[in-house]
């Protein structure tokens, strides 16, 4: 069985507006000095929003960023819904400009989907050893099981969006995805969940 699945090549307008959103917003600036990120991590901007575990990972919440900019988390959520309809997902984590080192995921389970988009050279993602192009085109692997970084070249604005699962407070296997009501999953609702920490 493939480690890494790469679905079908996405028109790049389709990035134009999540893009723009995104320009206009201040990622959060992360960096192993003020301990915001994991080691080798250097300084860099990422965010994630949707549901994630909180700083004492006793509860899962609707982050901050979800309700400081509920726009951008829907058409995140919208985005992630167009790439692969059947994919399961609860957060959707935005990087801009990282070269990740090698390692894997530990806040997430099973598969994690990421594209990337952006005006920008170089960069691309590595998993287990062999080298791919995530633009434009979702692919999916399970990042907490399989080693993977970024090829530290870059040149330009580049953005991934990693689409996962965080867990259930305690949970080892990844929960069963709700049954749609409708044929459209949306955002979180800020509402039915305290703020993250």
């Amino acid at each position: 069985m493939a480690v890494v699945t790469v679905m079908p090549a996405v028109d790049a307008a389709r990035f134009v507006p999540v893009f723009e959103m995104l320009e206009r917003i201040t990622i959060r600036l992360r960096s192993e000095k003020a301990q915001t990120t994991r080691l080798g991590f250097g300084t860099h901007r990422a965010t994630t929003f949707g549901t994630v575990r909180t700083r004492t990972g006793t509860r899962v919440a609707v982050s901050r960023e979800s309700k400081k900019h509920p726009a951008v988390c829907e058409a995140l959520f919208s985005l992630g819904h167009e790439l692969t309809p059947d994919f399961p997902f609860t957060s959707v984590h935005v990087n801009r400009n990282v070269q990740c080192p090698p390692h894997k995921d530990g806040r997430n389970i099973g598969s994690s989907m990421i594209v990337s988009f952006g005006s920008y050279a170089g960069c691309e993602l590595v998993v287990e050893g062999t080298q791919y192009d995530t633009r434009h085109t979702p692919h999916i692997f399970d990042g907490s099981s399989h080693e993977h970084w970024n090829n530290p070249t870059l040149d330009g604005t580049k953005y991934s969006l990693v689409f996962y699962t965080t867990p259930p407070t305690g949970a080892r296997k990844p929960p069963k995805p709700p049954k749609p009501t409708s044929p459209r999953i949306s955002a979180p609702n800020p509402e039915d969940v305290s703020l993250a920490q």
